[in-house]
Order: structure tokens, then C-alpha cells, then sequence
């Protein structure tokens, strides 16, 4: 059964709302993880450094599902939540991309017969050199709130296109 398009969009936009919902405070400190990236080269001008970086952050930005971005913030949020919860331990962790800059990783973690699970969202940054690195802080509400309302603009603006590409073709 092939659902249609709205349909789709709204049980998207719920099940995002929903995995933004569940916050877990606590979480105060952050957490640096590198990845590799390319460097500027030493014989780039300065001049031509703020464009790099700014380039490699419109990458990132793009770039969705680059799996090093995702490991980065798997990695990078899973520290982050060891440190904020001594003792527990991580049973597994999942990461759902905004931008390739910018993820929404739950932790589940476990202390002998308890459980809970930890929102973290993961951020990359780009360094004065062009390096790249991962900080993490705990999901607020105000930044739950706002990322559901991009996380719905981006499900309306598919949604959108994928309208007009099917219009006037065959109706199933």
C-alpha cells in the first residue's frame, strides 16, 4: 500500500517531533572529537583561508550522509554521555542527521537493571586552520523546538518536490 505524499509528511514530522520530545538533562560539559580532514596547504595565502573554511563548511552542511560525519558524532556523543553518566554503560547509540554539521544522537545506556537514553546533538566545527571537530551538549528544549521546525520544513520542501514530479503522471 503506497501511502500519499501528506501522509507520509505528517507521520514523518511526527515520528521527528516525538524523537525530539524525549529530552534527558544533566548534561553540562562538552566533548572534542577530531575527524580527518584536509588542511590547507602551506602555500595558501590567508587570504584565501576564510574562504576554505567556508567552503568546507558549506560541504559539511551538504553532505547529509558522509558516513566520517556520522562516525564523528556517534563517537563524539557517546564520550560525551560516559562522561556526563559515570558508570553507565552504552548498549548502543542513534544518530539522526539534520545537516552534515549537525546530528541528533540518543545513547542508551544501562547501570545493572536500569536504562535510559541520553539526546545529545553533535555539532562540527571548523577551526582558524580549516581543521575539523565534533562538540556535543545535552538536547534543550528551546534547540528540541527549533530543530523539529527545520527537520518539518525539510520534510514539507521534499515533499513539495516530489509533488511537482509527479504531477500529471499516471495516478496509482
Amino acid at each position: 500500500m503506497r501511502l500519499a505524499p501528506s501522509l507520509t509528511l505528517l507521520l514523518a514530522g511526527a515520528s521527528i517531533t516525538f524523537a525530539l520530545t524525549m529530552i534527558t538533562a544533566g548534561c553540562s560539559r562538552s566533548s572534542n572529537v577530531s575527524i580527518s580532514t584536509p588542511t590547507p596547504s602551506p602555500s595558501s595565502s590567508p587570504e584565501d583561508l576564510p574562504h576554505k573554511i567556508a567552503n568546507a563548511e558549506t560541504v559539511a552542511q551538504e553532505d547529509d550522509f558522509d558516513p566520517n560525519y556520522r562516525a564523528g558524532a556517534r563517537t563524539s556523543a557517546i564520550e560525551f554521555a560516559k562522561r556526563q553518566n559515570p558508570g553507565w554503560q552504552v548498549e548502543g547509540a542513534s544518530a539522526v542527521a539534520y545537516t552534515g554539521n549537525l546530528y541528533l544522537v540518543t545513547v542508551d545506556l544501562s547501570l545493572a537493571k536500569q536504562q535510559k537514553m541520553v539526546n545529545v546533538i553533535a555539532h562540527l566545527f571548523l577551526t582558524k586552520d580549516a581543521e575539523y571537530y565534533w562538540k556535543c551538549e545535552p538536547l534543550s528544549a528551546d534547540l528540541g523546538r527549533a530543530l523539529s521546525a527545520l527537520a518539518m520544513e525539510h520534510l514539507k520542501s521534499r515533499n513539495r518536490s516530489l509533488e511537482k514530479s509527479t504531477e500529471g503522471g499516471p495516478s496509482q
